[in-house]
Order: structure tokens, then C-alpha cells, then sequence
């Protein structure tokens, strides 16, 4: 009985006269062009990274596009025709108060976990009141209701006269918080929309998709929101008190 270490010798022999054979080479693969869903699936990853990790840059491009657009259709569905103040109004309230004050207020609703009904009930009967009023202030400003003023050309010409530098607060052009309309009148009116559309975003929306969904149904607000603002604009022909604030 021969020890399975040991070979016989013919079998050596046989070994050591062929001699070792290279693995014969693979045929190279090609590459597959790439799919256009899988193009669309990198460029939903990165979006979706990008809201996760940049998400109020990302979110404020997307409100901001958004409400212009609205504002622009808007004009084109009343026939009014083209005009860009209330699109530039729209893209800087956007971006200088609704993104900061709604990033902050869905980063701190987030945070508190509350049951998808009692969020929508804080966001909806508790935040949505005062950001109305915020939103409604905001657009008076933006239409003339806090303005400058500078010494006039006589003032500047007479060296004894005083030279006033500051700010006018005209206050008949806000908006009462007093009267129901048009304040209270569009709260009302925005529940129709934004009370079912909260509803569905605590209940089934991802939170770094919540302003995603919010500029979607912003979407159609806007332009509810612009058709309102224009017939207040045009219904106000009262003269503004102005009053110094600065």
C-alpha cells in the first residue's frame, strides 16, 4: 500500500515531460451602452442627494421656478398680458421669506414625530394662519407699502433746508388683519387645497420630500394666490397715510 503522498514513477515521468499549460485568455467583454432608465435612475439619485444633502439650495431653485411659472400663466389665463413685476415679486418673497420660514418650520415639525393628524393640525390651524399674515405683509411691502425717501432736488438746492433720509410706512396699503377679506377670505379658501394636500404629505410623504410636494401643489396655489393679490390691487383706491418709520 503505496502512501498517498508518493507518485508512481511513470506517472512522473508523464508530469515532468508536458510541459505547463497557461490559462488561455478570457475574450474581452463589451460594454453595454447605457440605458436611458438608467440614466434617469442617476439623475433621480442625484436629485434625491441633492435635496438630502443641499435641500434648502435645491428646494429654493424649485419653489422659486415654480411660483414664477404660476404667476406667468396667471397673467396669460386672465388675458392681462405680460407683465414682470409681480414675477419678480414672486421669485424674491419666495426666496427671502417663504423658503427660509418653511425650511425652518418642516425641520422643526419633523423633529417633534407627532401622529400624521395632529401634524396637520398644527401645521394647518396653528402655522398656516400666521404665515398668511406674514405672506399678505410681504406682498404689501413689495407693492409699495414701506418706501424711501430722499430729500427733493429743492431740499438738496437750499442749504438751510433739513434733509430727511428714511423710510414711509403707508399704513391703508397692508392688509387688516381685522377685516375677513382678503386675508381671511383666502385662508379659507387655500384649506380647500392645502388642508387635504397636508394631509397626504404627513400620512405618505418622505420628509425630505416634503417640500418637493409642497412646490407641486404650490403649484396651482400660485396661481389662485396671483389671481387674488391682482384683484386686491385693483380694488385698492384708497390713498395711502404715510407715516415715518425711520
Amino acid at each position: 500500500m503505496r502512501a498517498s503522498g508518493h507518485l508512481p514513477a511513470s506517472t512522473r515521468r508523464r508530469t515532468a515531460r508536458s510541459p505547463a499549460r497557461s490559462p488561455s485568455p478570457q475574450p474581452a467583454r463589451k460594454k453595454r451602452p447605457a440605458s436611458k432608465s438608467g440614466k434617469a435612475g442617476g439623475l433621480w439619485s442625484r436629485y434625491q442627494s441633492a435635496l438630502i444633502e443641499y435641500p434648502f439650495l435645491t428646494n429654493s431653485v424649485q419653489s422659486t421656478l415654480v411660483a414664477a411659472l404660476a404667476v406667468v400663466l396667471q397673467q396669460a389665463f386672465a388675458g392681462r398680458g405680460f407683465s414682470a413685476a409681480p414675477v419678480y415679486t414672486a421669485v424674491a418673497i419666495n426666496l427671502l421669506v417663504i423658503m427660509p420660514i418653511c425650511s425652518v418650520w418642516f425641520s422643526v415639525l419633523c423633529k417633534w414625530k407627532l401622529h400624521w393628524v395632529l401634524a396637520t393640525a398644527v401645521d394647518q390651524f396653528a402655522f398656516s394662519p400666521l404665515f398668511n399674515i406674514v405672506m399678505f405683509w410681504a406682498y404689501n411691502v413689495a407693492g409699495g407699502a414701506i418706501r424711501p425717501v430722499f430729500p427733493s432736488a429743492s431740499d438738496l438746492a437750499d442749504a438751510t433746508a433739513p434733509l430727511a433720509f428714511g423710510l414711509s410706512l403707508h399704513r391703508s396699503a397692508f392688509s387688516s388683519v381685522f377685516a375677513f377679506s382678503p386675508m381671511w377670505s383666502t385662508q379659507m379658501t387655500s384649506y380647500k387645497i392645502w388642508l387635504p394636500a397636508a394631509l397626504l404629505r404627513e400620512k405618505l410623504v418622505p420628509p425630505h420630500f416634503a417640500m418637493v410636494f409642497n412646490s407641486v401643489v404650490a403649484f396651482g396655489w400660485n396661481m389662485i394666490l396671483a389671481s387674488i393679490l391682482a384683484e386686491t390691487a385693483d380694488s385698492s383706491t384708497a390713498p395711502a397715510e404715510a407715516v415715518p418709520v425711520a
